[in-house]
Parts: structure tokens; sequence; C-alpha cells
């Protein structure tokens, strides 16, 4: 668990300085105060900040925001807490059989971005995260392994090719949309963009399937999601602090 022990007149560096002097979740004595990398995230979740034990079944993977937006999950269906997997932390791992986790409703965004470390595990065409399943409305994102290591966006205004996603390797990517544009960017900087209307209907999320299946042997370590396409400094602070916490390198273009 990445603490911060001070008060912000103490902190020298620029990062943790923004970091604490940010937007605050959570408290325990003496003021320790958690908060992630740039302020107002409508989701944070972070397996480092989870109780459970190794290879424990992960019934809820926590929202940390403060906006209660937890992804579930039930029975056989459950993924499994794993330690010391990427930079020694821990993730939140499902095994693409039938894993998988679900935000049943979470409000329409005109825009957003999304930030996650993660690595896939097996070398299985399969969904890593969706928004909007196809029904009722046939609108859907799909962010996905395509196979010859790559991971696209699949949905119903357009694709999004490609990024860097090889099974065994972590890495940090950034998802963003709005009215006219969507992106994809992985830390290895490959990347890419399309003009067309990405902006969020209601509807549920899920990770490591879409509605229909499409199971993935994916882990995720910690994921953030943001009501706006943020600035170049603020994605700058994320990819910082995923460099720091997991040893993710950070792109040439943030």
């Amino acid at each position: 668990m990445n603490l911060l022990l001070h008060s912000p007149s103490n902190i020298v560096n620029p990062l943790a300085r923004q970091r604490f002097m940010g937007f605050g979740t959570g408290s325990s004595g003496g003021g320790v105060v958690i908060l992630p990398p740039v302020a107002g995230p409508d989701i944070w979740l972070d397996a480092n900040r989870e109780s459970f034990a190794n290879n424990d079944p992960v019934g809820q993977f926590t929202d940390w925001s403060g906006n209660g937006n937890h992804f579930t999950s039930s029975g056989t269906a459950r993924p499994t807490f794993k330690t010391g997997r990427i930079n020694s932390r821990p993730t939140v791992q499902a095994d693409g059989v039938d894993d998988g986790m679900i935000l049943t409703s979470f409000a329409s965004k005109t825009a957003w971005s999304l930030f996650y470390v993660g690595k896939l595990i097996t070398n299985t065409v399969s969904n890593v995260l969706s928004v909007d399943d196809y029904n009722p409305d046939s609108i859907y994102y799909l962010w996905q392994y395509a196979g010859a290591n790559v991971g696209n966006v699949n949905a119903n205004v357009s694709a999004i090719n490609q990024c860097s996603m090889t099974p065994g390797t972590t890495y940090a990517y950034a998802l963003t949309g709005n009215g006219t544009t969507g992106t994809i960017r992985a830390n290895d900087n490959t990347n890419g963009s399309v003009s067309a209307n990405f902006s969020k209907a209601t509807a549920p999320m899920r990770l490591f399937r879409r509605g229909d299946g499409a199971y993935s042997n994916y882990e995720i370590a910690e994921l953030l999601f943001y009501p706006s396409v943020l600035g170049t400094s603020d994605r700058s602070l994320i990819w910082s602090y995923f460099n720091t916490r997991y040893g993710t390198s950070i792109p040439a273009t943030p």
C-alpha cells in the first residue's frame, strides 16, 4: 500500500505533493491520506488496498473513489486475488473460463478517460473490458486482445487500432473518448485514434469478459476512470505514478 505520511509542506517531489494535495478518499490516524494520482476519478480500483489473501476469490473489486462504483462477481465466476504479481504488487486475476466482474449501472459520460495496469496471461483472443454491451440498443465498446500481440477497440461507431498486448508482459494503458474522438495508448507508445462519437451511454461495465462471454485470462492491478478527457499534464502524472508503482515505462507522448 502506497501511503503518504507527510504534511503537504514537507513534500518536495512535485508528483507526491500533488497527490497529497489532491482528492482525498480516506484517512487513518495521524492524518494519513491515500490519494489517486489525479483528483476526481469516478472509479478507482486498487488491488493494493484489498484485504484478500493469496488465491482468495474476489466477490468485490472495491471502488476507492468514494462513489460506490464497485465491480462484483459471485459463485464460481469470481476471479482470484494474487499477491506478488506485478512489480511485487497484487492483482485481481480472471481464469479465462468463466470469471468476470460487473458494475451493473454506470451513468452516461459525454467524455471520459480510463487508465489501468494489467497483463494478459494466455494467448487467446478475448475481451478485457466492455462498456454498453450489445443489448438492448446495439451500442457497445469492447477493449480486447485481438491476437498477434495487439489490443484494439471494437465499438459500434468504429474500431480503434492498435496497441501492444503481448501475453506475459505488463502494460499500462490509457483509453479515452468523447463526442468526436476515441483514442488508445500503451506505455510503449503504440497507439490509435479514430474520429467518431465515443461518448458513453448509461449501461453496465464489465471486466475480463463481454456480455456474451469472450472471457479473458487477464489480471489487473489498478484502474482509474475519469469523467473527462484528461489533459497532457494530468496524463503525465498518471503515467509517472504507474511507472513508480509498477515499473511500466512512460510513453514518449502522454
